[in-house]
């Protein structure tokens, strides 16, 4: 095991100048009114170890395996209509839906503070419709009416969870459009904390007009 050392009982070496000398924490742990408050509510966040680790050091001594679950729905529907000798209609609705794609939460999902974890409903829809006219029998054209929309959002465990909860300044949660469990990276060991918040909701629509006029051995196309 590493041995964890008192910085504030360094002291000079006098068998060895220009050296120094520390003292050990009692039992090889930190005292509890030497941590940060802030740090001490963060660490709990952290589950338990799975196993020993590694030896000497214990890192590496949690093991998750989780599933990404994506699940893809496609509806698309279409209806002809000749509404009469020279007019013919075309209507289609399509849907896709992936309700919702989801990675795993590695501290598990009931920890809100478990990296990796994120959610992603989303849809997209679109609708055709088209009309086919026949104004003489040289005369044709084709008129379309497109429209499509992209639904989109993203989403972890712990969205609306406020930062003044960790003991971090009022002002940051002010300040945030969002509010969230900050992403917090220690060196050596798993991240805790991660925040998604997107909603992106678009339209396009699309009218076009093809017209053909046949005359004699000529064809007009606009």
């Amino acid at each position: 095991m590493i041995t964890i050392y008192d910085p504030l009982t360094t002291r000079a070496d006098p068998n060895r100048p220009g050296a120094y000398l520390r003292a050990a924490f009692p039992s090889n742990r930190i005292p509890a009114d030497r941590i940060n408050p802030m740090s001490a509510t963060i660490s709990t966040y952290y589950p338990g170890p799975t196993s020993a680790g590694d030896p000497g050091t214990g890192l590496n001594n949690f093991f998750f395996s989780g599933p990404q679950i994506r699940t893809t729905n496609d509806f698309s529907g279409r209806g002809d209509h000749q509404w009469n000798s020279s007019t013919l209609l075309m209507g289609r609705f399509s849907r896709f839906n992936v309700s919702p794609r989801t990675n795993p939460a590695t501290f598990r999902e009931s920890n809100i503070a478990s990296p990796g974890y994120v959610t992603k409903p989303r849809h997209h829809i679109n609708g055709l419709g088209k009309l086919t006219k026949k104004f003489s029998s040289s005369f044709f054209g084709e008129f379309v009416a497109f429209w499509v929309r992209w639904y989109y959002r993203s989403f972890g465990l712990s969205n609306g969870f406020a930062p003044t909860q960790l003991g971090l300044p009022a002002y940051l949660a002010k300040s945030s459009a969002t509010l969230g469990f900050p992403a917090i990276s220690i060196r050596e060991m798993s991240g805790v904390g991660t925040h998604y918040n997107e909603h992106d909701v678009s339209d396009r629509v699309e009218l076009r007009a093809n017209l053909s006029k046949v005359a004699g051995k000529h064809t007009l196309k606009f």
